[in-house]
């Protein structure tokens, strides 16, 4: 989503499809991974970056390059950030930052947040997971009326 618009340029197979996002949902999603590798808080989210990163996880530049938080400009896509307050494997100060520093930049950012469920929905309650739902669909569906399908 924070690609930059040459990066697939000359794909066969995206051809006829526009490279431009309308845009992001991201659910429970790391923020910065540079930062969360070297907190010394007690989380999951070191060893799940370390799995993720390989061998890059000592690489400070790397972490930083995979950091969705360095991507973020006025012009991103909108974006909605859905995380748990309870979230004990990706804290939810991560998207906190995320939003915040989108807001400083005048980004189109919105965030949810859910109350009784940690990572991936465990524990949430079926009722609560249908009304994010649809808040969901209904920030997709903003854009979507310009598209024929």
């Amino acid at each position: 989503a924070y690609s930059n618009k040459e990066d697939f340029k000359g794909s066969e197979a995206l051809y006829n499809y526009s490279s431009s996002v309308s845009y992001v949902v991201s659910f429970f999603g790391p923020a910065d991974l540079y930062t969360a590798s070297n907190s010394s808080e007690e989380h999951t989210i070191k060893s799940e970056i370390q799995y993720f990163m390989g061998s890059l996880f000592e690489d400070e530049a790397s972490l930083k390059e995979a950091s969705p938080i360095n991507y973020i400009k006025a012009s991103s896509p909108k974006t909605l950030i859905v995380h748990s307050l309870e979230d004990k494997v990706i804290p939810i100060a991560y998207s906190k930052d995320l939003y915040r520093k989108a807001q400083d930049l005048k980004a189109n950012f919105e965030l949810i947040t859910l109350k009784g469920s940690e990572h991936n929905f465990s524990d949430a309650n079926a009722i609560e997971v249908l009304k994010l739902l649809k808040q969901v669909f209904e920030f997709i569906g903003e854009d979507s009326s310009r598209y024929d399908y």
